[in-house]
């Protein structure tokens, strides 16, 4: 409000003493002051218990494994557990077959999944990869010994859309036929 308002407001004769404009605030009562200090000391836990979560690592990637044998075969999938978007989220697959493999392995993974992961690579690269939704189907070449190990170096994509709990299916088959079978989750937070 400029000084000419001010004037028309009051009158003529009114100069700045005369206005009843407070400048301070109000005076605060101790149950206020009680208030604020609980506030802020609930901030500062707050704060702390988040620091104190990431510098032990509870807020970063987790990772967990999935073991289940049938068949005569035997999978293994080191995957992560608890992500978030940017974070390395790599995971490993690892099948066993005493006697060894006579003909390629096909490991069908949920298409779903996958498009959660920016997937650098693929190590040892498949033979043929074959998408029928809702799998994506990745053939291998029959390995040397009894073990074939596959490594999934991948990234998760960030996205608020796609935070939550994430099932997968895997299955390994053999001669086109389901031999072993698991699921697993991934949570993935933003």
């Amino acid at each position: 409000m400029s000084w000419t308002q001010v004037e028309a407001y009051v009158g003529d004769n009114a100069g700045p003493d005369d206005l009843d404009i407070p400048t301070f605030p109000r005076e605060l009562s101790t149950v206020d002051y009680r208030r604020i200090r609980h506030v802020r000391i609930g901030a500062l836990v707050l704060l702390l218990t988040l620091v104190a979560a990431g510098a032990t690592g509870l807020l970063g990637v987790r990772g967990d494994t999935v073991s289940v044998a049938a068949n005569g075969y035997e999978l293994s999938i080191e995957h992560p557990w608890i992500t978030r978007g940017g974070m390395d989220a790599d995971w490993s697959l690892q099948v066993r077959r005493r006697g060894g493999f006579s003909r390629p392995i096909t490991i069908a993974y949920t298409r779903d999944y996958l498009d959660l992961f920016q997937v650098d690579d693929v190590f040892p690269q498949p033979i043929a990869q074959i998408s029928s939704p809702p799998y994506l189907y990745l053939v291998f070449a029959t390995p040397p010994s009894d073990i074939l190990d596959v490594a999934f170096p991948a990234h998760a994509v960030p996205s608020v859309r796609s935070s939550g709990r994430h099932v997968t299916e895997v299955s390994v088959l053999a001669d086109g036929k389901q031999v072993i079978h698991t699921s697993y989750a991934t949570w993935l937070v933003p």
